[in-house]
């Protein structure tokens, strides 16, 4: 349900005016039963120059981002990826020293970066991820959200 689509607008509030983003960027393995997505928020996208890296110093106020490789075979209504039971499904967010994200460039419809670190399950289980690289084609959305 999630497409490649970067986001981005301002919300409008009565107390003022921000400016807010979110990027994914998802892919299936050909047999469908495995998918990695990486997903972005606040990031100011497109007024970093590049390259632009997660985790940095002195971040934009909810500058996140995480990376997910999901069993799709393994779906459940509520799945959880912090859950002790979870041990197929594996997360890492671009914060602290769990995973390192440096998107490379950005033009406007393709999207190219590098990621490595470490992601895990909610069970403990752990995986290393080494020299992990994206180039993905994005639709860029703008959307102005107006809230009273």
């Amino acid at each position: 349900s999630f497409g490649n689509m970067f986001t981005y607008g301002t919300i409008k509030r009565s107390t003022g005016t921000t400016y807010y983003d979110n990027l994914h960027m998802i892919r299936y393995t050909k047999d469908g039963k495995s998918m990695m997505g990486i997903f972005m928020e606040n990031t100011h996208l497109l007024t970093k120059q590049f390259p632009y890296q997660l985790p940095r110093p002195d971040p934009e106020f909810c500058e996140i981002g995480e990376l997910q490789l999901q069993n799709q075979v393994k779906i459940t209504p509520n799945m959880c990826f912090f859950c002790p039971e979870n041990n197929w499904h594996y997360h890492g967010s671009f914060f602290g020293s769990q995973l390192k994200f440096t998107a490379d460039k950005f033009d406007g419809a393709f999207f190219e970066g590098r990621f490595e670190g470490s992601i895990y399950t909610g069970s403990g289980r752990y995986a290393t991820v080494k020299d992990g690289k994206f180039r993905i084609r994005i639709a860029m959305i703008q959307k102005d959200i107006i809230i009273p």
